[in-house]
């Protein structure tokens, strides 16, 4: 079973995950599908189609798929309303472990983002933005940051983010690019000719899990939409006052 230290302080919620279609987790119970409604390193959450007669400390066997690769498990039944029953994994290889690792990682990167304000307090990063008005830094777990430029009416002119040498950036003036950081240049990133899919979904992770909730999730989808040229972010990165 995962170490305990290692479960990260919420599941994810996989009802609302549409935005990242590549990130799919379901299961099987044999032949019978099994709808999977939250998961975090430590368990999950299950819909099953037909009332079953589980009990509390129930163990049973699963095939859970991650990004369409199955792994058999064994989970115990911890608690149950209706046909939902919330499960802690007791049995997963360390491939399974691994890939959900990997599949968690940037939710649990974007949710571990606060602001720094003395990094935030800084006239010449402000200035790198013609039309720019407020300037925010955020930090994260792996030395992953968030830099955000809005212009006076909250309306975002640059958004930067860079998480384990992947980098996306939005700007009111060429939109939308992904691209990587390499030894040969440290310090400036190289950007793709065109937007990077798989990149675009990891952050997608990020700024869903960074800005939970409704507001969160639309802001993500006019971000990855190629076509939006105006993104309006009054409550998201600066409270409004």
């Amino acid at each position: 079973m995962p170490n305990k230290r290692k479960q990260y302080r919420h599941p994810v919620e996989l009802e609302s995950a549409e935005i990242t279609p590549l990130a799919s987790v379901d299961a099987h119970m044999g032949e019978e599908p099994v709808r999977v409604v939250n998961i975090s390193i430590g368990g999950l959450a299950l819909v099953f189609e037909k009332q079953k007669e589980f009990n509390p400390g129930d163990v049973i066997e699963l095939s859970l798929s991650i990004r369409d690769r199955a792994f058999p498990i064994q989970v115990e039944i911890k608690a149950n309303r209706g046909l939902r029953y919330s499960c802690q994994f007791v049995e997963i290889s360390p491939a399974c472990e691994n890939a959900l690792e990997a599949f968690m990682g940037p939710k649990t990167i974007g949710e571990s983002f606060v602001l720094n304000e003395k990094l935030s307090d800084n006239a010449e990063a402000l200035s790198l933005v013609k039309g720019a008005k407020k300037y925010r830094a955020f930090v994260g777990k792996d030395e992953s940051v968030a830099f955000v430029w809005l212009d006076e009416q909250l309306f975002l002119k640059r958004l930067f983010v860079s998480s384990n040498t992947k980098v996306l950036e939005w700007t009111s003036d060429l939109g939308l690019r992904t691209g990587v950081f390499e030894e040969a240049s440290p310090d400036e990133p190289r950007y793709h000719s065109s937007v990077d899919e798989m990149l675009k979904l990891y952050f997608a992770d990020i700024v869903m899990s960074w800005m939970p909730g409704e507001a969160g999730m639309q802001f993500t989808k006019q971000l990855l939409n190629i076509e939006t040229k105006e993104l309006q972010c009054a409550g998201l990165f600066i409270p409004v006052e």
